[in-house]
């Protein structure tokens, strides 16, 4: 079963923010970001489009990168980027 919770840090650390300014632009405290991420807390869906809105990130794109993890991948442009920009 999938379960959205475990692509939302990956999604984090791939657009370079920390924790506590996704939280307060996803309109979230940050001790609700952590449980959320450690699954002590659900999510709902308006979190979860609020986080992906802080991050920059489509919903359908924090889940495409949670399936296929592909470093290569810009989910800003949907185009392939060189490894060099990756490192």
């Amino acid at each position: 079963m999938v379960d959205v919770r475990d692509y939302i840090e990956p999604a984090i650390q791939r657009s370079g923010m920390k924790k506590k300014a996704v939280a307060s632009k996803a309109g979230i405290t940050d001790q609700q970001l952590s449980d959320i991420i450690a699954k002590r807390r659900r999510l709902d869906a308006n979190e979860f489009v609020n986080i992906c809105f802080a991050i920059h990130m489509k919903p359908n794109d924090v889940l495409v990168l949670g399936i296929d993890p592909d470093p290569t991948y810009d989910h800003k442009t949907r185009s392939e980027v060189t490894e060099k920009e990756v490192i």
